[in-house]
């Protein structure tokens, strides 16, 4: 039978704890902004094709470190990503459906 083990807080550990909130606070807080405001509207629609959402909320996705090979959702075309982080659509079909080439979610 495991023993368990008894839980300890420092106060640095508290005080890394209360940093890395305020930073994610400060972070969630320039997302919306920018989300809201849109700078990159043009950047992000005519050259990434995403959604207002994966450009300035899905930013932190992990990949393994893999040679991934998926099909486009939509056209059958074969696409290659150096991760197995990968989109759903190819460049070509999200900018013909003005759909998000991560999600599938309409382009505004």
């Amino acid at each position: 039978m495991n023993n368990p083990r008894k839980m300890t807080l420092t106060k640095s550990e508290q005080l890394d704890s209360k940093m890395r909130n305020k930073n994610h606070i400060e972070k969630t807080a320039y997302r919306l902004m920018q989300y809201y405001s849109d700078p990159n509207k043009k950047q992000r629609i005519n050259e990434f094709h995403l959604c207002r959402y994966c450009n300035y909320f899905h930013t932190d996705r992990i990949g393994g470190s893999m040679i991934t090979t998926v099909i486009c959702a939509n056209c059958d075309e074969e696409l290659t990503f150096c991760n197995t982080c990968t989109d759903l659509l190819c460049d070509k079909c999200a900018e013909e459906l003005k759909l998000c080439k991560r999600c599938g979610q309409k382009i505004d």
